[in-house]
């Protein structure tokens, strides 16, 4: 097996390390940088095509303020780069426990390797 990490043939690319600024996988109440932070993302994404800009998505969105606070959404599905990513909700903790939904995204804006995105979650939860 093979990986290439640059150039126009590159089959990897390095996504976030943990040598990076660690507000990149922020939630915020909006999509500027500077509105207040309510939780985390952790994510794993991995590009398994080289015909089109998608990868497979699991996410926990971790809620650390507020009255989700100690809460979590866990996401899965495709995301594409261009388009709305429609992804679905497969689960939670705490005040989301057993939850089902879905999740639809927006690349607001793209510079690089960063990315800000816009969702809209709606959760069904027991």
């Amino acid at each position: 097996m093979s990986i290439t990490v640059s150039g126009p043939a590159a089959t990897s690319f390095i996504i976030a390390s943990l040598n990076n600024d660690s507000s990149s996988f922020g939630l915020t109440e909006g999509p500027d940088p500077g509105s207040r932070l309510v939780g985390r993302a952790e994510s794993l994404d991995v590009i398994a095509s080289l015909a089109s800009r998608s990868a497979l998505t699991a996410t926990n969105f971790v809620f650390t303020e507020g009255k989700h606070h100690g809460s979590s959404l866990t996401v899965l599905g495709r995301a594409a780069v261009r388009g709305f990513p429609d992804r679905t909700i497969i689960g939670g903790s705490g005040r989301f426990r057993m939850a089902r939904g879905f999740m639809l995204g927006k690349i607001i804006k793209a510079t690089g390797i960063s990315a800000v995105e816009e969702v809209d979650m709606y959760v069904l939860n027991y």
